[in-house]
């Protein structure tokens, strides 16, 4: 049931998204983006051997739209992955876990340089595994971001981006029953068009 309203959130969040637009305006100020990078998580766990997860890779991709050149919002979906000892157990916990947000940004247009910050909110749906059980869960998601673009020629940009995601989950394994924090920092490249 969780899942199920979550799920009819991000839904209707999007249809809200398209609403406010008509198509002439998509067809002038959208842009695509791609953001590989990197996931460096922040919160302290007290039944990893280290403490927290380990750094991993962070994959991302978005549709974004411009109301003017001051505003923009986004869809961005996104992967990352990690991984950690239990503590007495010998088998690693791994999550992978894939995002679906809607992202609001303020930009500050500097030339050929596009400087931004925002927030979004959205679901997360992680993949617990401790071999050979695995573990499901869909949850709400808030993050903050921030970064900067240079547009080079023929409607192209590239740039750099921080992100900081508060979400939640838990696994099962046996008795074993632990709550898990995503809490984490995200820095990725930035690789995109507009059109």
């Amino acid at each position: 049931m969780k899942r199920t309203w979550w799920l009819a959130f991000l839904v209707a969040v999007s249809s809200i998204f398209f609403a406010l637009y008509p198509s002439i305006t998509f067809a002038e100020n959208s842009y695509i983006v791609f953001k590989p990078g990197i996931y460096l998580p922040q919160y302290e766990h007290g039944f990893l051997e280290d403490g927290k997860f380990d750094d991993d890779i962070a994959l991302g991709a978005a549709w974004g739209v411009y109301y003017n050149k001051n505003i923009a919002a986004e869809l961005e979906i996104s992967y990352f992955q990690t991984k950690g000892e239990i503590i007495n157990s010998g088998p690693d916990l791994r999550e992978q876990v894939f995002n679906a947000f809607y992202n609001l940004k303020g930009i500050i247009p500097a030339g050929d340089v596009e400087i931004y910050g925002g927030g979004g909110i959205g679901v997360v749906i992680s993949n617990a595994k401790i071999n050979p059980d695995h573990e499901l869960n869909t949850n709400f998601g808030i993050q903050v971001l921030g970064g900067a673009i240079y547009n080079l020629k023929n409607n192209l940009f590239v740039g750099m981006e921080g992100k900081y995601l508060w979400s939640s989950s838990s696994f099962q394994s046996g008795t074993l029953t632990k709550d898990v924090q995503f809490d984490g920092i995200f820095i990725t490249g930035i690789v995109g068009t507009k059109f």
